[in-house]
């Protein structure tokens, strides 16, 4: 990783191949060093997981050392994409709550279909975009975020155990964004997984996800924004005037080409400055934001309007 922001940061305007980036995947992870297809997600997860591994150890040694000045090596890569998660369980027989908080380093929306609009406000449109949201509620990023965050009803198998209960009861479940990091990695969920006669098979979900390229508003999808919606007037219209760290702008795509995870290709389309580029393995070339707009995403990668 070190050697490509080197090559990425220097005056060399040759192309540049990875080739040893990829080695040291291989080495470390035998499920990808085959000439089999693979996840791109699975792929983006194992790099951030093993790099802040590394740097927690590193941080971890030098710590052991006690360095008269004080020195600390602080994982600032954690600091970038890692994020805390809020789950809330509520027995709905005494209505006593649990919460507990998660780390993650990107989030993993449905992209099924469902019915309703997505509010307005989800989406601060600037520089003159129009909020696409609106266009296709009920297929969009907004809407899968809000299914993502609603209360989910847990009876039957999945009841939960009630500490003032004293047993299993039917309960209420709820995530939402606790912390929100620099960086914002959203997976849409496009390959179904099923098992008929002792066979696995997946399909992919290949419809259009609308998305906002720039000003996507967290807001409502955080702790704290789902406590105002259930607030006053003033508290709901504090809600509609998200602060600098919950907007944020798109600076890269990953697109699936293919029918199913077995087979296929995948793309990106990555911002530089107010330029997109299409990047097709050695083919790089500029694009504009509407053929942006019309891939049908995989992954997407958004960043705090506030540290660009």
């Amino acid at each position: 990783m070190d050697s490509i922001f080197s090559q990425c940061y220097s005056d060399k305007t040759a192309a540049f191949s990875p080739h040893s980036f990829l080695h040291t995947i291989w080495c470390m992870f035998d499920n990808f060093a085959n000439p089999e297809q693979h996840d791109a997600h699975e792929f983006m997860i194992a790099v951030l997981t093993s790099i802040s591994s590394v740097l927690t150890l590193q941080r971890s040694a030098t710590n052991s050392l006690r360095r008269p000045n004080g020195f600390h090596e602080v994982n600032s890569f954690s600091r970038i994409y890692t994020g805390i998660l809020r789950s809330e369980v509520r027995c709905v027989h005494c209505s006593g709550t649990s919460v507990k908080f998660e780390e993650f380093l990107d989030v993993s929306l449905d992209v099924a279909r469902s019915p309703g609009h997505a509010p307005a406000e989800q989406v601060a449109p600037t520089n003159g975009e129009q909020n696409h949201e609106n266009q296709s509620a009920s297929q969009s990023l907004a809407t899968s975020l809000r299914s993502f965050t609603s209360e989910e009803s847990l009876h039957s198998t999945e009841q939960c155990y009630c500490s003032r209960c004293g047993g299993l009861r039917d309960s209420a479940k709820r995530l939402s964004l606790h912390r929100l990091p620099p960086v914002l990695c959203i997976h849409l969920k496009r390959f179904k997984h099923t098992s008929s006669s002792g066979k696995q098979a997946s399909a992919k979900i290949d419809d259009h996800i609308s998305f906002p390229l720039h000003s996507l508003n967290l807001s409502p999808y955080t702790s704290e924004g789902i406590c105002l919606q259930d607030g006053s007037e003033i508290s709901r219209k504090a809600l509609k005037e998200p602060r600098p760290e919950q907007l944020y702008d798109l600076f890269g795509v990953v697109v699936h080409k293919g029918a199913s995870i077995d087979q296929g290709h995948y793309i990106s389309y990555v911002r530089r400055h107010a330029q997109w580029y299409s990047c097709d393995d050695t083919m790089i070339v500029a694009v504009s934001e509407d053929e942006v707009r019309a891939s049908k995403a995989y992954m997407l990668c958004y960043i705090q309007k506030k540290v660009q």
